[in-house]
């Protein structure tokens, strides 16, 4: 299948265990992307990503997993225990597994909401924003 409008090849790949689907980039320095629908994970929805520039996704690492019950994962995980489960970051800077952007506070505090401006981190419970205090 050709792609119109990026004049890129659409490749279909399937068999029966698993249907998806990727456009192959001839970038230099990109990595490739597919979409998974994956019965062996029980229909679980999946994208990979190429672990090398130009490479195979489907060689590459799962980087995202919406499964059967509809919990999310986020990273190269294969078994999801929350309705949002991120995988652990690693030692070098820029890969924390979750972090803040400092910003404005919401006017109104909504219950269970974190926020984070910059000094201080906060968390609102019973309509109260508190301040998070690290010890």
């Amino acid at each position: 299948i050709a792609d119109q409008y990026l004049n890129q090849k659409i490749n279909i790949v399937g068999n029966n265990a698993s249907v998806g689907f990727y456009v192959p980039s001839n970038t230099s320095g990109v990595r490739n992307y597919a979409i998974f629908l994956n019965s062996v994970e029980d229909g679980d929805f999946c994208i990979y990503r190429s672990s090398t520039n130009n490479g195979n996704p489907l060689s590459g690492p799962l980087t995202l997993r919406i499964n059967n019950i509809g919990n999310l994962g986020i990273g190269n995980m294969s078994i999801i225990t929350a309705k949002v489960h991120i995988a652990a970051g690693t030692a070098a800077a820029g890969t924390a597994p979750l972090k803040l952007t400092s910003g404005t506070n919401l006017t109104t505090p909504e219950n269970g909401a974190f926020e984070y401006d910059g000094t201080n981190l906060y968390f609102t419970t019973g309509g109260v924003r508190k301040t998070v205090t690290l010890v």
